[in-house]
């Protein structure tokens, strides 16, 4: 027959069994979620700032600012917070010479890559593009970028 002393010995040895196996599970559960909310996080985020570029840049382009070579560039890259060597921008007109004011629509696309970790999938595989299209107001520049 075990005495209680015994009996309360067995029981202790596997007191840290439950949190173990508890610790091992749970990080196959909650580190992928965990990753998975950092990435689409990031995604997001590079999404909003790329429309705020696009629709920014827009705007001083419509009032004749920006036109110079790689202004309007390196403003997007300013304001888009993700890869600067994978960010695009791309305008139509290309140049304000020929535009006429009021009829001539400009648009500005910009894209750039939210993909930091491979880790889960993501939509267009982690390309974010953002079109604004507006109306030329002036051609002629009233200040810098």
């Amino acid at each position: 027959m075990t005495t209680r002393l015994q009996r309360l010995r067995g029981r202790r040895d596997q007191d840290g069994t439950a949190a173990l196996e508890f610790g091992l599970i749970a990080g196959f559960i909650f580190l992928p979620l965990v990753l998975g909310m950092m990435q689409y996080g990031w995604y997001f985020y590079v999404a909003q700032t790329t429309g705020g570029a696009a629709s920014h840049v827009a705007r001083r382009l419509a009032v004749g600012d920006c036109w110079g070579a790689g202004e309007a560039l390196a403003l997007v890259k300013g304001e888009v917070n993700a890869n600067a060597n994978t960010t695009t921008f791309d305008k139509t007109p290309a140049s304000n010479a020929s535009a006429v004011i009021g009829t001539d629509q400009l648009t500005v696309t910009v894209t750039a890559q939210a993909k930091v970790i491979d880790f889960w999938p993501m939509p267009n595989n982690g390309v974010v593009t953002r079109t604004v299209k507006t109306m030329i107001e002036d051609t002629k520049s009233s200040g810098a970028c």
